[in-house]
């Protein structure tokens, strides 16, 4: 009986010092960019645990985002014959695996892809999805996912596919017909769209299942112009110019985009951060009330929601709101409401037609937002698991207001109403954005104002965003003073 209750009691020591010990030497993880130099011809990821998303670049190049520290980080390498190889590396020790994961948004490699096509794309990761936007590779493309799906739109491959996937489902749209493809395909536990077995094609496709379903549609035509993505007319690959605009800043640590679709261009003051991703806070009222309307969640001539009553910090949320003055008032519990009206589904649908950032939803409640736990004035756009850069900012404004949008001119011109700047300045362009700021432990880590300006050769969309400048008064109202003064400066240069 000694013997049993000391080998209890060295297993119950081994099992507080191992809990005691949980991830204690992981540092805190930092999220990075990494862009290639020239034109990339093959992509190689090999990671685990990590989900892997495939989207469109504008700008003509590579970039590779993700979030790494002294424990789980990357080998990224580009040889001579211009292959990127992303590796993920391990240094964690047997102790490190108590206490969960990493957050979602630090479980995601991100990258985005010109208007270029790949010889050859190879993708393997487990226990999470590995997502495709429509895309042209020009040789043959492998796809593997130990415990994830595999999800892809309109893939065009020269040569060959295989997919592969353990504990998940294949998904997914392929270019051409089925008569293109010699198939092979073994699903186990799992119903499968595609013949066990047919031969003839130009092309090949393997497919193994186990535990999971296969639902694989083959399309005519070409990928989508409008993603980027061998569209059937030759598009122009945006220029980025970079440019000095320091003073508009007086040292504050931000950056600055404007981009011209019409020329094709984007001018940027400070490009490592307009390549930065961060919470876009109260800007995201542009989109939550697109999506809203486009739904016919809200209508602006009936849409007056009720106060609760409950007393907050601003004295203009404290009465019942309608939309415009919510808007004008960047009513945070208002626009709690329409969110969650619309919905975690419909919401993950919405932001990945229009590419918004990192589409991490994942903290629907904002429950990871550090300086604020009262639930009707926290969301996940609002420091939170929702992300995106400036540059990206720019990109969904167009998507929302340019020529090839999806949402309906009528609502078009509901959000301009609100978004309509009356400070004009002399340039004769009519301006139109919305701020945002955001708060960590207290400090202001993001100060945005972001939107588009309507001139006689065409519109150009903009976004300033200020980050952290311990010492300094940041706010929004500076980000839409800055922007407003650049947006006319630039318009004055170009005419």
């Amino acid at each position: 009986m000694t013997g049993i209750r000391a080998a209890v009691f060295c297993l119950g020591a081994l099992g507080s010092f191992a809990l005691a010990g949980c991830g204690s030497g992981s540092g805190p993880f930092e999220e990075k960019i990494y862009t290639p130099d020239g034109q990339i011809r093959e992509i190689r990821v090999d990671v685990q645990d990590r989900e892997i998303e495939i989207s469109p670049s504008g700008d003509g190049r590579v970039h590779l985002q993700y979030s790494e520290n002294n424990k789980e980080y990357y080998d990224i390498s580009v040889n001579e014959e211009q292959v990127l190889e992303v590796t993920g590396k391990s240094a964690k020790e047997w102790t490190d695996y108590f206490g969960g994961k990493p957050s979602a948004e630090n479980r995601k490699i991100w990258l985005q892809i010109p208007d270029q096509p790949l010889n050859a794309l190879t993708l393997s990761t487990t226990n999470e999805e590995i997502s495709l936007s429509p895309m042209t590779v020009e040789g043959s493309v492998r796809i593997a996912s130990n415990g994830g799906d595999i999800v892809f739109e309109r893939l065009e491959v020269g040569n060959s596919l295989s997919l592969t996937v353990k504990n998940g489902d294949i998904r997914g749209t392929v270019m051409g017909s089925c008569d293109d493809f010699a198939v092979q395909s073994e699903v186990k536990k799992g119903e499968c769209s595609l013949p066990a077995s047919k031969a003839g094609g130009e092309k090949i496709l393997n497919v193994s299942g186990n535990n999971g379903d296969v639902v694989i549609e083959f399309v005519s035509g070409k990928p989508d112009g409008k993603d980027g993505f061998g569209g059937e007319e030759e598009q122009q690959i945006p220029e980025i110019v970079e440019a000095d605009w320091a003073e508009y800043f007086d040292g504050l640590n931000g950056t600055a985009v404007i981009y011209d679709s019409e020329e094709a261009r984007y001018t940027v003051y400070n490009p490592d951060l307009a390549e930065t991703r961060s919470s876009p806070c109260s800007t995201f009222k542009i989109v939550s009330s697109a999506i809203a309307m486009e739904q016919g969640i809200l209508k602006p001539e009936d849409s007056t929601r009720a106060w609760s009553g409950e007393v907050f910090w601003n004295e203009d949320w404290n009465r019942d709101v309608d939309f415009r003055e919510a808007f004008r008032t960047s009513c945070v519990w208002y626009f709690r409401q329409v969110i969650d009206d619309i919905g975690k589904e419909r919401m993950q649908e919405e932001l990945e037609k229009l590419r918004y950032g990192n589409c991490d939803i994942s903290d629907w409640e904002g429950r990871l937002n550090t300086n604020n736990s009262n639930r009707a004035l926290t969301g996940f756009w609002i420091e939170s698991s929702l992300k995106i850069s400036p540059k990206e900012q720019t990109e969904v404004m167009e998507r929302i207001f340019g020529s090839g949008s999806d949402i309906s001119e009528e609502i078009q011109n509901e959000l301009k109403q609100v978004m309509l700047v009356p400070e004009q300045g002399e340039s004769g362009v009519s301006i139109y954005g919305k701020t945002g700021m955001g708060k960590e432990k207290g400090a202001v880590v993001d100060a945005w104002f972001t939107g588009f300006a309507e001139r006689e050769e065409g519109p150009v969309y903009f976004c300033v965003r200020l980050g952290r400048n311990d010492g300094r008064n940041v706010s929004s109202t500076q980000a839409k003073e800055i922007a407003v003064q650049l947006v006319n400066h630039f318009c004055s240069v170009i005419e």
